[in-house]
Parts: structure tokens; sequence; C-alpha cells
């Protein structure tokens, strides 16, 4: 339940607090006394614009993209192509300049209009990223619209290599051409399955979502997808492949003892494309997955077939 009114904090840590909660798409359950409440805490749980976040119709939560120790970045994705919402959260006792780039969030970078929800006023236009002096124990909550990442030309890509639009993992970040490891950014090894070595691929920890921008570009994603050799045979995971919200391909229960499947998925003419990975409906411990050799093939959009799915090995 959020804590906005119930007293022990400052209307600018109610104020982090509810952006963190409509960030994350929890629940917004008002937890206070709503008999005697002050205009500041009727203001702050009726900003419908911040409500409109939370209950984005995506539905999905946001993630961490920067983290400083005491000053962080999180992005939630909105249903509208294009659009983020942004929170700059200051935890510090004293006044800081947080940052945020275009990139960092997943959109293209140029010229984005931004939106402060909480002052409900347009700042205008910004390019390639936005900068803001962050009042102590307070929470900055953005609306930024540009435009998705550009689709990928034609030609064969590999995934580590596109720009992403959205990543969460179930352990540190997402890495590219290295499995997990583990909390920290760069710590894991190079991603092995069945004690066979790929230079390329995405190293990922359930639950975990990753989502690109195709544009209708490309017709076809190719890859290996098994637990890591670095977990020891332990874990148990869910490969799941999705296109504009339509399920394309999901592996079943994968276990660190079974072997690597080979996939390729028809994609042709879709737009958002989202590899996902659950826990199997149990603990996410060791549950390293790879998504080894991930190549999209890609044609102009003149050129663009459409071909069977096939999932190979099966």
């Amino acid at each position: 339940m959020l804590e906005v009114g119930n007293g022990g904090m400052t209307n600018a840590e109610y104020r982090a607090h509810m952006s963190l909660w409509a960030i994350m798409a929890a629940p917004l359950i008002a937890g206070n006394d709503l008999r005697a409440m002050s205009p500041a805490t009727r203001d702050l749980l009726t900003n419908q614009e911040v409500i409109a976040v939370d209950q984005d119709r995506a539905g999905i939560q946001g993630t961490r993209v920067h983290d400083a120790g005491l000053q962080e970045v999180w992005v939630k994705p909105l249903a509208e192509a294009g659009t983020r919402a942004v929170v700059l959260l200051n935890r510090a006792l004293v006044a800081a300049d947080i940052a945020v780039s275009w990139q960092q969030i997943g959109l293209a970078a140029g010229a984005v209009s931004v939106r402060d929800l909480w002052t409900q006023a347009d700042l205008g236009t910004m390019v390639d990223g936005y900068v803001a002096s962050v009042p102590p124990h307070n929470a900055i909550m953005l609306l930024v619209s540009g435009a998705e990442p550009a689709p990928p030309a034609p030609d064969t890509w590999y995934l580590s290599d596109l720009p992403w639009a959205y990543a969460l993992n179930g352990l540190g970040p997402v890495e590219r051409d290295a499995s997990n490891g583990g909390e920290g950014a760069g710590d894991g090894t190079a991603i092995t399955l069945d004690g066979v070595p790929y230079a390329k691929g995405l190293g990922t920890h359930a639950a975990s979502r990753v989502c690109y921008h195709l544009g209708g570009r490309c017709h076809r994603l190719l890859s290996w997808v098994g637990l890591d050799d670095e977990a020891a045979d332990r874990g148990s995971v869910t490969f799941q492949v999705w296109a504009d919200g339509v399920q394309l391909y999901d592996s079943g229960v994968v276990t660190g003892r079974a072997q690597a499947r080979q996939v390729t998925v028809n994609v042709a003419g879709t737009q958002e494309l989202t590899l996902l990975v659950t826990d199997a409906g149990d603990d996410n411990v060791q549950d390293l997955a790879d998504w080894a050799d991930a190549r999209l093939l890609c044609l102009a959009l003149a050129t663009t077939i459409y071909l069977p799915v096939l999932q190979l090995g099966e």
C-alpha cells in the first residue's frame, strides 16, 4: 500500500514514493485516512497523468537503467509507440543533477518532446537527452515522446549488435555476447551450451524480457536456447518468442540437464519482437538462460517474404 499521507515523510518523499510505484506498474492502494488529508496529499494521489502511467495498457513494468548509488534513472515503455515514462530519483540529502539519454531508454536519437507529469507542464523539445536538478529525497517524473529505434536494415543481424527498446532481467543486466554471470554488468563468461562456446548472443536470467523494434523489416529469428553451462546442470526456465502480442514459440520447460535447442521462428511483417524467459513456475536459482547465436534475417520492405514457422530439432 502507498504510504502517501501517513506521516513520517515529507511531501517530496511521498512524491518519490508515488513515482516509483507508478513506474513499476504497482497497484495504487491508498493507505492514508481519506477523511483527513492535506491538499498536497490529495494532489499526489489524484494526479491523472501519473496514474495513467501506472495503468498503461501495455502493462510493462519499469526498470532501472542507471544507478549511480544515490541517483537513479527508471524507465517504463508505454503502449503508444515512441513513448516512455521516466523517473529521475535522487536519494541523496542534497540536490543533484541527473541526466537521461534517449539511447538509455530505447528511443532513437534526435529531437524528443518532454513533459513533467507532476507539474503537468510541457518542458519543450530536447535533443539526445535531458538533465534536471532533482531536489533531495525527491523525484521528477517525465513523459518522453519520440521515435522508436530504426528497424534493422536488410541484412542478417545479431541481436546483441542491435539496440533494444526495453530489457528487464532477473539478475543484473542483460549481457551482450556473454553469459549473465551475476548482478554486475560484464561479469559473465563466454556463452556456452553443452560445451560449445558462442561468440554472439544474449545472456539473460529469469525472469527476463528483451524487446526489439522490427518495423516489419525482418522475416526470421534464429537462435540456440538453453541454460548456460555456468548453471552447472541446475535451473529450469521456459523460452518464449512473442511478436505484436502474439506468442510464436514456447520451448516448454528447459532444465540445466537438457540439451540446447535450435529454434527458427517466422517473424515476417511484425513490428515488435519480445524474447521472454520465465522461471518455469519455480524459483529462479541458476536460471542462466542463453539466446546463443541469436540472429534476425531482414529484408527490404518491398521484398518481405512470409515463411512457415520452423522449429528445428522437433
